[in-house]
């Protein structure tokens, strides 16, 4: 992403707005930045704001490392220019600092103050117990309380880095956590929809966790003040699941529909299939990601799965779904091959 490109996302805002933020007729004809110090480190910088007027529109600026200039052009990339403006921004290892009254013809420089912070290790190993040195593990954090500081309940949040982390060539870990109690933002804007918070483990080479071939156990870390107990992370093989589903499956159920994706335009008729494999507990749900001819094949967690097929009419809702297969026991690491007939 280049430093100055938005990645916006549109919102109704469900209630009356009653903020009163600096006007931007002054500044209608001149990009508006924000200009980040130069002794912040901004590879992981993440800046969100908020666009008022019809409506409300959140977007992000993804920061670049040693690059301290970020272009906000409002007018040339929405279409009418918003009456109010509220931008936060972070960097990991400092407190949010966040405005509502941004004078808007001059860039806005974030007053980062160091965040309080607390000390954490552990180990990473394999399921055998294993230590597994010089692995890059990443540590973020969905930051729901910006719904709270935008004003919006419904939508997309903010996903920030909280620490990159190697383990050692004994796979000890160490790192400092902020104390999110102790951060002003966190105090101000948290909920009670979220009374626990956790931070996210990952491998950093998980771009796309769906293709990871690997995951992480325990894959949170709770929000604490301090953490007095090493911490033990296992690196999970996942399992493929993949298999075919025979015509004769779809008869004998009274299934028919076509596997597609995308928009539901106007002249097609008849339903979709859908592929889904659930957890025993019924607690998670995943996409098998079944193909026209009826094959699948998706990574999972080792464990128990059933898996459901939907046929689903126009706006995705469920007509009807049928038990594929039940109690399929996947072991870590292994390929597992089903036919539903």
């Amino acid at each position: 992403m280049e430093p100055s490109s938005l990645n916006l996302y549109p919102l109704l805002l469900c209630c009356a707005c009653s903020l009163v933020i600096a006007p931007l007729s002054q500044a209608e004809n001149r990009p508006f930045g924000v200009e980040i110090p130069k002794d912040i480190p901004t590879a992981d910088l993440v800046i969100e704001y908020g666009l008022y007027g019809n409506g409300l529109q959140v977007g992000s600026v993804i920061g670049k490392k040693d690059v301290f200039v970020y272009d906000l052009d409002l007018k040339s990339k929405l279409p009418s220019v918003p009456k109010s403006v509220k931008l936060l921004a972070y960097c990991p290892g400092y407190q949010i600092a966040y405005i509502t009254e941004p004078p808007l013809d001059q860039p806005w420089t974030p007053g980062f103050k160091p965040a309080d912070m607390t000390h954490l290790e552990g180990t990473l190993t394999d399921t055998k117990g294993k230590p597994l040195p010089n692995q890059r593990l990443r540590l973020s954090y969905h930051m729901i309380e910006a719904m709270s500081f935008f004003g919006y309940f419904d939508g997309m949040v903010p996903k920030i880095t909280i620490s990159s982390i190697e383990t050692g060539k004994d796979g000890t870990f160490q790192a400092e956590i902020p104390v999110l109690e102790r951060d002003p933002f966190f105090q101000k804007h948290g909920t009670s929809a979220r009374p626990s918070r956790e931070f996210a483990w990952s491998l950093e080479s998980s771009e796309r966790p769906t293709e990871e071939p690997r995951m992480l156990r325990p894959s949170s870390l709770p929000v604490q003040t301090r953490y007095d107990i090493p911490y033990k992370i296992q690196v999970v093989q996942k399992a493929r699941l993949q298999g075919r589903i025979e015509q004769g499956f779809l008869k004998k159920n009274d299934i028919a529909g076509e596997v597609r994706g995308g928009p539901w335009p106007e002249e097609e008729r008849g339903y979709r299939l859908d592929l889904e494999a659930e957890s025993k507990d019924g607690m998670r749900h995943y996409n098998c990601f079944l193909t026209p001819d009826l094959t699948f094949s998706v990574l999972l967690a080792p464990e128990e799965y059933d898996i459901r097929l939907y046929a689903m009419k126009r706006g995705y809702l469920v007509h009807k779904k049928v038990l594929a297969k039940e109690g399929i026991v996947l072991k870590e690491g292994e390929d597992l091959d089903v036919l539903v007939e």
